[in-house]
């Protein structure tokens, strides 16, 4: 038989709880979070 595997990404899945963890504080702006989130992950600099 063939089973499914499951693959996880716990990247992913930890990048999905920052942005609805921001996402409770910060309401209303989420394209600012997404932008946020790519700035700070690419190394870049961030002022808020």
């Amino acid at each position: 038989m063939n089973e499914a595997k499951t693959t996880t990404n716990p990247g992913g899945d930890a990048l999905h709880r920052l942005k609805a963890n921001l996402g409770s504080v910060i309401r209303g702006k989420d394209g600012a979070i997404d932008l946020l989130l790519v700035a700070l992950l690419a190394d870049g600099h961030v002022l808020v």
